[in-house]
């Protein structure tokens, strides 16, 4: 990334407030300085010149050489990475002491820029789940690093701890901050494996079937804690609690396994589309509409399949199995959007009898596999009808034959 990448983004048109900020913090305080709609080069370059920093979010819309970088930092991780780029000039400061709720890793690209890293003030601010308020010096105490990054310099810091930064006064600074970790720590995987052990409860104990007393928020809930009757409100809160208690004893290694593969299936839709070799140069708009303009490729490959064909999926962390009834989704980000969440989960049904064979294809990544060695299935029809729709659909690639 560097000014010249900016400089022809701010050129194409980006969105304020959605593809670009500028930001100031001058005297203790942030101002934001954004405009409305598309924004002019003429305006982010006047508001450059008062001093605002440039703050490129998703920047990875635009960008391939971002995208892919990202795409492979979500499949390494398992988790959901993002970039923001900044440019600052000289001499200046865009944004307010704070900590993030991702882990920060900074890529200096040009100029040089003056970091302050703070640990965390007290246990209960460590891996915070959220990001802070903007903070003011008296606040945070002493810095436990300051170091100057120059060009092609890492920093790393971890979720929570409070960072400021200012360019050097003789020349701007260009950076990319790198992110992952949003909302992925154990608190998410206990949430999941506690909602699944209540759904198994529910099955095997009554009294938590049953209706609800009439009328029960006339006593409980804040509104009521100092004027309703003390005995009606311990009452109700003690069987809660009870009850809430017994989802324990159906804690078990089937319900963190269902935690898991609800989280595995978030993060395929959360994530960036894989890269796929031929595929990716190609999309340099974040408009572009993935399926359709692979589509005659994929089903060229799709039609070659034959039962000595060899196979694999396309990528890894791309796709997982989720049961439905009869039904077997193989969930995969082939097709996912640049944008979060900018399109519906994409999912292919396939009879549940096919959800081993489907796993194994995706635990064998990222060997081949024969068409005729599918394991899980007999008849060679459904071995060869099931690759083809995965070739078609673009989750699995083949092995070109030796010629």
């Amino acid at each position: 990334m560097n000014l010249k990448d900016l400089e022809l983004l701010v050129k194409e048109g980006l969105e304020w407030n959605f593809e670009i900020d500028a930001t100031r913090y001058t005297n203790g305080q942030r101002t934001t300085h954004n405009g409305e709609g598309i924004a002019t080069q003429a305006d982010v370059w006047s508001k450059y010149a008062d001093g605002c920093s440039i703050r490129l979010p998703r920047p990875h819309r635009r960008l391939n050489h971002l995208c892919k970088m990202l795409s492979l930092l979500d499949e390494h991780f398992g988790s959901s990475a993002g970039a923001n780029v900044y440019l600052t000039p000289a001499g200046t400061q865009g944004f307010a002491p704070h900590w993030d709720d991702i882990e920060a890793f900074i890529l200096q690209t040009e100029g040089t820029k003056h970091w302050k890293v703070y640990e965390p003030r007290n246990e209960y601010e460590a891996m915070p789940r959220y990001s802070s308020r903007n903070m003011t010096e008296d606040e945070i105490g002493e810095p436990i690093l300051e170091c100057t990054l120059e060009a092609g310099d890492l920093l790393y810091f971890p979720r929570g701890f409070i960072h400021q930064a200012k360019s050097s006064r003789d020349t701007h600074s260009l950076h990319v901050t790198v992110s992952h970790g949003y909302r992925n720590s154990w608190y998410d995987v206990i949430k999941e494996t506690l909602i699944s052990a209540l759904d198994v409860a529910v099955q095997h104990n009554v009294d938590m079937r049953r209706g609800l007393p009439r009328n029960f928020t006339h006593h409980m809930g804040t509104l009521n804690d100092e004027k309703a009757s003390k005995k009606v409100r311990e009452k109700f809160a003690n069987q809660a609690i009870a009850l809430a208690t017994k989802v324990t004893e159906y804690l078990g290694e089937g319900c963190v396994d269902a935690a898991a593969d609800l989280r595995a299936i978030g993060f395929i839709h959360d994530r960036l589309p894989p890269i796929i070799p031929n595929a990716n140069d190609r999309l340099g708009n974040p408009d572009d509409d993935v399926e359709e303009l692979l589509a005659p490729a994929r089903e060229a490959e799709a039609e070659k399949v034959s039962l000595k064909t060899q196979f694999r999926l396309v990528r890894h962390n791309i796709a997982r199995v989720k049961l439905e009834g009869d039904i077997a989704v193989l969930v995969h980000s082939v097709d996912n959007s640049r944008d979060f969440h900018g399109k519906e989960e994409q999912g292919i049904e396939f009879d549940v009898d096919y959800a081993d064979a489907l796993n194994a294809i995706i635990r064998s990544y990222p060997a081949y596999t024969r068409v005729k060695d599918v394991a899980h299935l007999e008849d060679d029809e459904d071995k060869l009808a099931l690759v083809k729709v995965l070739v078609q659909n673009g989750v699995a690639l083949t092995l070109p034959a030796k010629k």
